[in-house]
């Protein structure tokens, strides 16, 4: 079964200042081993269609404005062991094996879910 892209995030690009629209499901990525969920995201076709064809996980960061291969800077890759879509096949859950120093937050946290909400 594949996604259905229907979602659209406005968001302003940090490249061009320009309002953009993207076409987008929300990304879960768990830790295969532990259940602790990593990284919330945002994968396009594009992402869904990279990361389907090398099994490791792509997003796309609203930040930079284009396709993001995780880990490919820090060598903290992420290597899809399974996914499941919702309901609505408009969010996906991927669990992954973290590869590298086996953390996936920018901040050398093992999650990006490491700050208290008061």
């Amino acid at each position: 079964m594949e996604p259905i892209f229907r979602r659209k995030l406005l968001y302003v690009s940090k490249k061009t200042g320009k309002l953009k629209i993207l076409k987008c499901i929300i990304a879960i990525i768990v830790d295969n081993e532990t259940g602790v969920n990593l990284i919330p995201a945002f994968m396009n076709e594009e992402a869904w269609l990279k990361t389907k064809e090398t099994e490791y996980v792509y997003l796309w960061s609203t930040t930079d404005d284009e396709l993001w291969f995780k880990g490919e800077r820090s060598g903290n890759k992420l290597q899809v062991i399974s996914w499941k879509l919702n309901c609505d096949r408009t969010a996906i859950e991927i669990r992954v094996k973290i590869l590298g120093k086996g953390v996936a937050c920018h901040t050398g946290q093992k999650s990006c879910f490491h700050n208290e909400a008061s």
